[in-house]
């Protein structure tokens, strides 16, 4: 599987029980990315891709349990940290900015190969940077 978060300069989640995620180009740049692999979101999440063309989009509260392999989970107020297994990847679109938090995402126990994809202009900030991160349990 492959995780999906939007995360501050601190690996930050959400703040203030708010998104972090609901910048339209970052959307479309998932949409893109996932293209006719199934993308799993829960029923918050999926409120950002109501009339966009996703080919195989799946609602699921439980999609962190759900998921298999070869899909795409976008979550922005769960923390997928508990569900990571060896050889899963990460993508995340970074802010950069600091936000106060109120849920982060903790890579302690993994070691991590970060490969920086690329930048672009988010259409609310000037800046987004999206990073794969590709994991390996420390206990391998």
């Amino acid at each position: 599987m492959t995780y999906i978060c939007c995360v501050d300069d601190y690996a930050s989640l959400s703040f203030n029980k708010r998104r972090n995620s609901s910048d339209r180009f970052v959307i479309e740049d998932i949409i893109k990315t996932v293209w006719k692999a199934t993308l799993r979101v829960d029923t918050y999440t999926a409120k950002l891709f109501r009339d966009k063309q996703v080919p195989s989009l799946i609602v699921d509260d439980d999609c962190l349990e759900n998921a298999k392999d070869g899909e795409f989970v976008f979550v922005e107020r769960q923390n997928p940290s508990a569900y990571l297994k060896a050889g899963d990847q990460l993508i995340l679109y970074h802010w950069n900015r600091h936000y106060p938090s109120d849920n982060r995402l903790n890579l302690t126990g993994w070691n991590t190969l970060e490969i920086t994809t690329g930048e672009f202009a988010g259409y609310s900030h000037e800046k987004i940077t999206k990073t794969k991160v590709v994991l390996q349990d420390k206990a391998e």
